[in-house]
């Protein structure tokens, strides 16, 4: 009996001094743990995505698109964004950038490249689109056109955003057709510039970074863009009229270049797919509300908003009908093949068809 306490008390003390150097071991090994630096997965990708304006608040849009895409990837692709005016852009030459690879997302705006490709801007022709609600469905239709000719657009298209709702900032106020007369506004597409042209104005092209000093200097009377975007520059300094013509929308087109939507594996793909459906839904929803806000902010400052007048109908509807479309239907190279789109995916939501 003697013996067997004796090795009962050996054997406890054993597996007491066991547990105390288990207990031991697992608090260092905590403590290297907690005291050694996570190491952060460097990314496989590393991407430039180029932004029309740091000031516009799409910025912020496509900045939940990147960071989303850095998330869902696991750290994999790292995008660095960067404004169009750092890059010494204007916006017009993006399609031929990213055709040659110099940038690996860009947001190309509709109007800026429709001189390269025409067919591109059915959807937003200048005066063809009623209300917001008729212009949001006429997109949707109108993207099967975009993925039709992605390859034209310089790579892979995943989807649009909105904008604002279009206005004219003016250093006078227009509250009639007549007033147009022979004001000098900037224009960025070419059916814009037949649009005013046909009301009576003398259209100019400028990139959207010119405009303030433009209409400060009186080279322009007008500047064809949008209430947020000319909040985002302050054009409410030196331009005091705000004026509605249903002018429509000019979206941005999100696109990533082939070569770099060639270099990353089909799961980023199929991440970049689902990133841009889902920046197209949210971003007709914050474009509508950017709209409505960004009206007020400008009449905060002192600008008057003048909306349109159904006076004007007969008038914008004529131009659209006997000029603008006649003219975009003459700069598309297959004339049948846009007729039959517009036809298809537009006129239900215009009200009328192409002959």
């Amino acid at each position: 009996m003697g013996i067997g306490r004796q090795l009962l008390r050996s054997m406890t003390g054993g597996l007491a001094t066991s547990l105390l150097i288990l207990v031991a071991l697992s608090s260092a090994a905590q403590a290297q743990r907690q005291d050694t630096p996570k190491v952060t997965p460097q990314p496989e990708f590393r991407w430039k995505m180029v932004s029309l304006s740091r000031t516009h608040e799409t910025w912020s849009w496509m900045k939940w698109f990147s960071d989303e895409l850095h998330r869902r990837s696991n750290g994999r692709v790292e995008v660095r964004m960067i404004s169009m005016p750092e890059l010494g852009l204007t916006g017009f030459e993006l399609i031929r950038v990213l055709k040659a690879g110099l940038v690996d997302i860009g947001e190309v705006v509709t109007g800026y490249v429709a001189g390269d490709l025409p067919i591109i801007e059915g959807a937003s022709l200048t005066g063809l689109q009623p209300d917001w609600e008729a212009s949001k469905k006429s997109h949707r239709a109108w993207d099967a056109v975009y993925r039709r000719y992605e390859d034209k657009i310089g790579g892979k298209y995943l989807g649009i955003h909105p904008y604002d709702w279009n206005a004219a900032y003016c250093t006078k106020p227009v509250r009639g057709l007549e007033d147009i007369k022979g004001v000098k506004i900037r224009i960025f597409s070419p059916a814009m510039a037949l649009f005013w042209k046909t009301l009576g104005a003398q259209p100019v092209s400028m990139a959207f970074a010119e405009l303030y000093s433009a209409l400060d200097r009186k080279v322009l009377d007008c500047a064809h863009t949008g209430p947020a975007s000319g909040v985002a520059v302050k054009l409410y300094e030196v331009a005091k009229y705000l004026v509605d013509l249903r002018l429509g929308h000019q979206p941005g087109m999100l696109v990533v270049s082939k070569r770099s939507w060639d270099a990353v594996p089909p799961d980023i793909q199929q991440i970049l797919v689902q990133l841009g459906r889902e920046h197209t839904e949210r971003t007709w929803v914050l474009g509508w509300e950017m709209t409505q806000r960004e009206i007020k902010r400008n009449q905060a400052e002192g600008v008057e908003w003048i909306p349109t007048k159904e006076a004007y109908r007969t008038a914008i509807d004529k131009a659209v009908r006997d000029v603008v479309l006649p003219d975009w239907l003459g700069r598309v190279p297959d004339k049948e093949e846009a007729r039959r789109l517009f036809n298809e995916l537009l006129a239900p939501q215009v009200g009328f068809t192409l002959r």
